[in-house]
Order: C-alpha cells, then structure tokens, then sequence
C-alpha cells in the first residue's frame, strides 16, 4: 500500500502512468478500511499538493479509482475533494487562455466528477446542480478561436464555389496544437452521466442545457462534436 502511491510522484512519466493504472485496478479488490486509506492518501494529497504535475497524476489516480469504486468512497471523502475538482476547473476556464498542462488538469478534474456521477451519483446529489454548470462553461472553452455566426455555411458555399482547390482558413481556422477540446469533450462527458445516471434532474438539463447543446453543434473539433450529438441524442431518448 506504501510502494506504489509513492511512484505517483516520480519524475518518470511513464512511472507515474503506471503507478496511476496500478491503484486503479488495485483498487478493485482492497477492503473498506484498506479503500479508505487509499483514498485519503489520494485526496489529502490533491488538497494539499502545489505542483501541476503532481496534482494532475493524483486527480488521474482519483479519477480512476472513482470510475471502478465510485460508489465504496466514503461520502465525506467525495465532499472533500469534490469542492478542489471545481475549483481547479473554474480557475482553467476563467482565464481565457489555452495552456496545455492546464487543459489537462481540468480533463481530469471533469472526468473524475463523470466517474462520481455514473458510480457513485448517491453521494454526488448535492452537487449536480454545480456541476450542471460548470460543465455548461467548460463546455463553451475555446479561447483560442472565434465563432462567427453564418462562417460554417459561408465555407460550404466557397467550397461548392471552388470545387476541390483548397481554401486558407486563415486565423480562423483550427489550431492543431490547442488542446483546449480536451476541457470541451470532458465537459461534454459530465453533462452526458448527469442524463444516464441522475433521471431526477432530467427535467432541468432539458429545460436549460438543451439549447446549449444543440448550439454547441458548431463545435470545430470532431471527436468533441460527436460528444455532443450522442449527449444531445441521450437527452432526447431520456426526455
């Protein structure tokens, strides 16, 4: 129990992965009182810890435990660190601006919040409504480009225009080195197990994050754009 937390971390990337995978699955088969242990190691340390690299493998770690045994974390356990995931998010997504060891510290702040709500959505109730939106406001990060209302039917019309010649995008088009589509598709996630896991609160997501969702079917990243027409098709099929 000793050995492996204490690769979380190591300065080898590889080890920490490793390290990260290893608890996960270990997880599985450990007793209450050893889970318990293991979690408050784990959350203290994401509570407490200062470095980026560190925090990130420990809310992975988290969140891979979360996504096997969601629901044998103790409850006060989950309100301890779930306050730390928004947080961390808020901060990622208020300041505008796409830096990547950030993007995937808010990936994996949001994709532990999804395996809370498919494993252990009981002890996450009172945090739905909070979670509802921040999702809806990671969802909209994309500081790294504009959307102008119209442009998606202006490229079909040039393309028609033109035929096969390539067209320069210019400023406007995709950065393939912004990894903020990371924060979008996690986002996407949570809103997505709120619908499967939560039914109470189907009506509220219908009501105010439908039309977010439909309108967000201008997403320019794929993988992320196909998110949201599963979540929006879920939704639909839920309603």
């Amino acid at each position: 129990m000793g050995v492996i937390p204490q690769q979380l971390t190591s300065a080898n990337a590889n080890l920490r992965k490793k390290a990260t995978n290893c608890l996960g699955a270990f997880a599985l088969i450990l007793n209450k009182a050893q889970l318990l242990q293991l979690v408050k190691l784990i959350t203290d340390k994401i509570r407490t810890c200062k470095d980026k690299g560190e925090f990130l493998t420990h809310v992975q770690c988290f969140g891979w435990i979360a996504r096997n045994v969601g629901n044998k974390i103790a409850q006060q356990q989950v309100a301890d660190v779930v306050p730390v995931l928004k947080d961390t998010i808020s901060k990622v997504i208020s300041v505008k601006v796409s830096i990547d060891i950030d993007n995937e510290i808010a990936e994996a702040c949001l994709s532990a919040m999804e395996s809370l709500i498919r494993k252990a959505s009981k002890e996450v109730e009172g945090f739905i409504g909070n979670y509802l939106v921040l999702a809806s406001q990671a969802l909209t990060f994309d500081p790294n480009y504009e959307y102008i209302e119209g442009a998606d039917q202006e490229m079909e019309d040039a393309a028609d225009a033109w035929g096969d010649e390539e067209i320069d995008m210019g400023a406007g088009g995709q950065d393939d080195d912004d990894s903020s589509w990371k924060v979008r598709r996690a986002a996407v996630k949570v809103i997505d197990g709120i619908i499967n896991s939560c039914p109470a609160h189907l009506r509220d997501v219908y009501r105010n994050y439908a039309r977010l969702l439909a309108d967000r079917f201008k997403e320019r990243d794929e993988n992320v754009k196909c998110a949201i027409l599963e979540t929006f098709q879920n939704l639909l099929k839920a309603g």
